[in-house]
């Protein structure tokens, strides 16, 4: 019977979260994948080894535990397209769905344990597929490191038009609220059937100015905050903490 080195339930249980992590790269700092990488490899591991206590056969281990990671890491997004958003959070339908899933898992796992087949081309087929998915995801992420180096360089050569006050005297204290993801009056009333105009008159009566047709410049609050605070509109995704940096240290501050 041949045996293939199965490496395939390794990189199926970080190619998730890699894909998540390249999904969102923008939002999340690199050094958050140690945990997960480390709890999905040191669980992986130690499924392997709890198998090689029912079969010896390295082809089958590897299958069943790649099987297991499919139906674990697909729960979700099934539970999601089968059951509403109110459904979803009842415990009948995720009893029925764990169920149904833990039914497949012992019914797929018996069957591989029971087969004479050797799997040695399913393996191979396990273990290229693996390695696209995470090439894949190594690939978006080293496309946006290098789009950000770049980025980087580029603002560093910019000559900034440098702002000064010619007098800079008693000056008046300035408030800047973001009331964050809070609909302009048009679109209050047409998606949600909320007249708010109590609100903005009560605005505009005090004083303030309420721009109507307004737009957010960015769909991230914390680029926009930048964006504002810095009065310049950013084309590229630049990564967090440079952001969070352009907040703190803004030219307007």
């Amino acid at each position: 019977m041949k045996q293939f080195l199965a490496f395939h339930p390794l990189l199926f249980a970080i190619a998730p979260i890699l894909f998540l992590f390249a999904y969102n790269i923008d939002e999340v700092p690199a050094t958050d994948l140690v945990l997960p990488l480390l709890i999905a490899i040191v669980g992986t591991l130690s499924l392997l080894l709890l198998l090689r206590l029912i079969t010896k056969n390295y082809n089958k281990i590897g299958i069943i535990t790649s099987y297991f990671l499919i139906l674990f890491f697909s729960y979700g997004h099934i539970r999601d397209t089968v059951f509403s958003p109110a459904a979803k959070v009842l415990v009948t339908p995720n009893l029925f769905l764990l169920s149904l899933w833990a039914l497949l898992f012992v019914a797929g796992g018996f069957f591989i344990v029971r087969s004479h087949r050797d799997f040695y081309i399913l393996t191979k087929f396990l273990n290229a597929t693996a390695v696209v998915l995470i090439t894949i995801s190594l690939i978006n992420i080293g496309i946006y490191e290098i789009r950000t180096i770049n980025l980087g360089h580029e603002e560093v050569n910019e000559e900034g038009s440098g702002l000064e006050l010619s007098n800079a005297g008693d000056l008046p204290d300035i408030y800047y609220i973001i009331l964050d993801m809070y609909a302009r009056q048009d679109t209050l009333k047409e998606l949600f059937d909320y007249d708010n105009s109590e609100f903005t008159n009560y605005l505009t009566g005090k004083g303030f100015y309420v721009a109507t047709k307004s737009c957010s410049n960015h769909r991230t609050t914390y680029i926009s905050l930048a964006s504002s605070l810095n009065m310049d509109y950013f084309k590229q995704k630049d990564n967090q903490l440079g952001r969070i940096e352009k907040i703190k240290n803004s030219k307007v501050s």
